[in-house]
């Protein structure tokens, strides 16, 4: 039990130190960086603490429509989301970087999609096939479209990362009315 809990915190510090590095290099402004990084930050306790149950619950299976409420519910307001898929229980090992993919895409469309007009809509479906796991996020609403821009930022090199920690990989794309990602990754063979 031990092994497992240091193991679980050094892949945490992990984590955190590689926020800290990417963002260091992409912020020129020391407030948004501690701003940018105490929501990443909070958004990985919230979801670390699904992990962790209560004590006579410790064996109490994460569902990813659990993990999507609840990182995501505190960005809506007016807007709606539709869930599609069926339960989907999340090993641990694969939480803090679903948490982490679910709160970069959140974060974007507050301000740039789907979060950021009260009409706004978010459809969030997964299926399992062939052991891999593709999660489509399909946002309708948006603010005026951002100009492009060629360099990878912060939340795109996070993405990519937590992507590669579940064995998989994540794509993004302007749609005509919003934005639509996906990710796939290793299915770890919990109970569906």
């Amino acid at each position: 039990m031990i092994r497992e809990m240091n193991h679980r915190v050094k892949n945490l510090f992990s984590v955190v130190s590689a926020m800290v590095s990417i963002a260091g290099r992409e912020s020129d402004d020391s407030q948004e960086l501690a701003n940018s990084l105490r929501n990443r930050i909070h958004a990985l306790g919230k979801s670390h603490a699904l992990t962790l149950g209560q004590p006579h619950d410790i064996d109490r299976a994460v569902f990813l429509s659990e993990l999507i409420d609840t990182v995501v519910a505190p960005n809506l307001s007016t807007q709606t989301i539709e869930k599609t898929g069926t339960p989907l229980a999340l090993s641990n090992s694969q939480i803090t970087s679903l948490a982490l993919v679910l709160h970069e895409w959140a974060t974007n469309a507050t301000k740039y999609g789907a979060l950021s007009v009260p009409s706004g809509q978010i459809e969030i479906a997964w299926q399992t096939e062939d052991n891999m796991i593709k999660l489509t996020w399909i946002e309708t609403g948006q603010m005026e479209k951002p100009a492009s821009d060629p360099s990878v930022g912060f939340g795109t090199g996070l993405i990519s990362a937590a992507a590669r920690q579940l064995g998989g990989s994540a794509t993004g794309e302007c749609t005509s009315d919003g934005y639509r990602r996906t990710l796939t990754f290793e299915d770890n063979g919990v109970v569906h």
